[in-house]
């Protein structure tokens, strides 16, 4: 009886050497883009992206919650980079309207892209039926516990 529990051990074991290979992969790099944006500048693409229309810069600057001219800023660098155009608004040319370039949806769906391969074993895990999640849930738990208790 000791030894096929010796046996089990050393399987699991192994299945968590399996799973450490798995899950131990490097974050990805950043792409080129995203070494360039700041993250106030990525939260302008992504307000604009998420609207899908032209916005001005106060309106930008609502959704963002910053005051004075850092977003006028933010929009200038963009403007440099060619991510976003600014042009008059039609309704009152007093106002300049932000939007949102080809080269900005571009970059925003690689950046996407990036960041789902990070879903890799999310996307594996959930195509277990749910019995056998519930067994691997139950597995963790019970490692996690061993993992709390001092050495």
């Amino acid at each position: 009886m000791e030894a096929e529990r010796e046996k089990l051990v050393a399987e699991v074991d192994h299945l968590l050497r399996c799973v450490r290979r798995m899950t131990r992969r490097e974050p990805p790099a950043l792409s080129e883009i995203e070494q360039r944006l700041t993250m106030g500048q990525y939260r302008v693409l992504r307000i604009l992206a998420r609207t899908g229309e032209p916005m001005t810069v106060g309106a930008l600057r609502a959704q963002l919650g910053v005051g004075g001219p850092s977003v006028s800023r933010m929009v200038d660098r963009l403007v440099n980079e060619g991510m976003v155009e600014r042009r008059d608004d039609p309704a009152d040319r007093r106002r300049a309207l932000v939007e949102l370039t080809p080269a900005a949806e571009a970059a925003l769906q690689e950046i996407r892209g990036g960041h789902e391969q990070h879903g890799l074993l999310r996307q594996k895990l959930a195509r277990l039926d749910e019995g056998t999640l519930r067994k691997l849930q139950e597995a963790l738990q019970a490692l996690a516990v061993l993992g709390e208790e001092a050495p």
